[in-house]
Order: structure tokens, then sequence, then C-alpha cells
């Protein structure tokens, strides 16, 4: 259709890393640019979801091994929570 979500609200944030700023910009200028062109192809869009997938791919295994170690989790709860 004619919507479009960029940034955060697409879900370009980080979870690794925490970052977004880049992702949002990447976004915004390649949704920019489909827009002005529908047949355009998103290249940049393609490279920072792999670069996504890539953060979720690393960081689902360490949020399992901090899930499983009791004095890991419970050393971050007192710390940040």
């Amino acid at each position: 259709g004619n919507k479009f979500l960029i940034g955060d609200a697409a879900g370009f944030t980080s979870g690794l890393s925490g970052e977004g700023i880049y992702f949002a910009i990447v976004s915004g200028r390649e949704i920019a640019k489909k827009i002005l062109d529908p047949r355009y192809k998103l290249p940049e869009l393609k490279k920072i979801l792999k670069i996504k997938k890539y953060h979720e791919k690393i960081l689902k295994p360490l949020i399992f091994q901090i899930l499983k170690s009791k004095k890991l989790t419970q050393f971050l709860l007192k710390r940040f929570v």
C-alpha cells in the first residue's frame, strides 16, 4: 500500500548494540527513494535487515546463557532493575 514504517517504528533498532540512528536514517532515505520510484529495489534497506538479523542471531544464545545462569541473572537484576 502507501504506508511505510521507518527507524524505530519499523523495529530497526539493534537489540545487540541498541543502535538505531543509522538504521533510521538509512530506512528513511530508502523509503523516500521507493516513494519517488516504485521500481526501486531498496538495496540499503536489505543490507540493514541482514545486519539486524545477524545481531539477533548473536543475541539469542547470549540471552539464553544469561537466563540459564542464576548468579548472573541475580547480579543483573540487582544492578539494573
